[in-house]
């Protein structure tokens, strides 16, 4: 038997997964010390595969 209830109701808050995530996401490009040689900056809510290009044509700009 499954039983019905309350789930979360509006303790729970908001749901982990949404896609509306604020803030910013930063994808470097770094020499083999660790030093960065380039960084592209884009809101959360993008996608990593969206940054290899942009950081990859960093390099030249140095």
């Amino acid at each position: 038997m499954h039983r019905q209830g309350l789930r979360g109701g509006k303790t729970a808050g908001r749901s982990p997964v949404d896609r509306s995530k604020r803030g910013t996401k930063r994808s470097l490009l770094v020499d083999k010390t660790g030093i960065p040689v380039g960084c592209v900056i884009a809101g959360a809510n993008r996608h990593d595969s969206v940054f290899l290009r942009p950081t990859l044509e960093t390099l030249g700009r140095f």
